[in-house]
This record gives structure tokens, sequence and C-alpha cells, in this order.
């Protein structure tokens, strides 16, 4: 989604001067009436400042592709006119998914075999708020900088925002599998290869992408 962060007034994004402190929300231009510094919105505005309103609330009829099932049957929830499973008319709360708190942490088991990097990269280009969480590499133990990201806080508001894009991200990657010859592929994790009959690395038991 495209976010113009150089627009006037500054919009209530809950920014501060980097200087004095000073609220730059409702200000008509980018400097600092209270100290006269230059705002620099590439520095102000960081990946977990809320730009934008989530795009789904958990409550939008008919149920948007998120990848949800019905709890008792089974059946895929996408597409279904009311909160009843098409399958076997339980009643499904699909907004109490939404995680308590203002995070959620989301890891490689939500990711399902999307690079933990590409979710990131993709977070940021759709402004969903996030923090990076992530374990020191053996290189940065002994004097690297290489920090290596296994998961991500992101707002829990957008939680429905980012079922959407990880379903949107499998479906453009499996149409894009379909269009490539059967060749090995290699294991996003590892680095190994593994033959094209595969679905999960040989090596480390990653799935493909």
């Amino acid at each position: 989604m495209e976010v113009d962060i150089w627009q006037l007034p500054i919009p209530d994004w809950g920014l501060t001067c980097s200087e004095c402190g000073y609220p730059l929300d409702g200000l008509p231009a980018h400097r600092c009436p209270e100290c006269g510094v230059a705002v620099d919105m590439r520095e102000r505005v960081r990946p977990w400042t809320r730009v934008r309103p989530p795009r789904f609330t958990g409550r939008e009829l008919p149920i948007p592709e998120w990848g949800l099932a019905c709890s008792e049957c089974g059946r895929p929830l996408a597409g279904a006119p009311s909160w009843q499973c098409p399958g076997c008319h339980r009643v499904a709360d699909v907004g109490s998914l939404r995680p308590p708190g203002e995070w959620f942490v989301l890891d490689a088991e939500l990711c399902r075999g999307i690079p933990m990097s590409s979710v990131q990269a993709l977070l940021a280009g759709e402004h969903v708020p996030h923090l990076p969480i992530g374990e020191k590499s053996l290189g940065e133990i002994y004097g690297g900088t290489t920090l290596a990201v296994t998961a991500l806080r992101v707002a829990s508001e957008f939680y429905f925002d980012v079922l959407a894009l990880l379903q949107q991200t499998r479906r453009d990657i499996a149409i894009a599998r379909m269009n490539t010859p059967d060749n090995d592929w290699r294991c996003p994790d590892c680095g190994e290869d593994s033959p094209a009959h595969f679905e999960v690395c040989w090596n480390c038991g990653a799935e493909r992408i």
C-alpha cells in the first residue's frame, strides 16, 4: 500500500522532533517550530510507525482469503457469505482469532515456508507496523554485525492484513512454480539443492517455497 511519508501537514503518526522532542503532528512544514531543525521523515518514520489503518478487521463478509479453516470440520472459510461454516454450519467467530495485546509474534510456523527476510520486506512494503526479533549469530558473538531475524513482532490490529499478505504470497509462489520447468530447487534455510519432486529439503527438512 502506497503511503506518502512526506505529505503535509504531517499526519497524526505520533512523531516527535529528533532534537527537542516537539510533537510533529499537524505541522505545515518539515521543520520543527521549537528548535528549527529540519525533519527527515525517512529517519522519523520507522518500521513500527502506524502510518495507515489496517485493511481488515476480521469482520468482513464474505470471509476473505485468509487461509482460515473451520475448527470443527476443517473446511476452508474463504468466500463464506456468513459466519457459519459452509460445511458443518458451525458458527465461526473469526474476529476473535485476532491475538490479544498490542503486538503478536509472527514466526516461522505462521509463515509456513516463506523466508522471514521475505516476510519482513513484504510488511515493510505494505507499511504494516513491525519489529524484528533476532538472535545473535556466531559472527556477531565474535565481533561481527550480522543479526539473524527469527521472528517479527507485529501490531495485532494488522493480524488479518498479515494473513491476507501471506496467502497472496503463497499464491504468487504457486503460480511461479507452475510456470517454471521441473528443476532442482535450493533450500532458503540451508542452501542445499533438493530434487524437484521433494517438498521438503533433504538436508534440514525446511519446507519448499
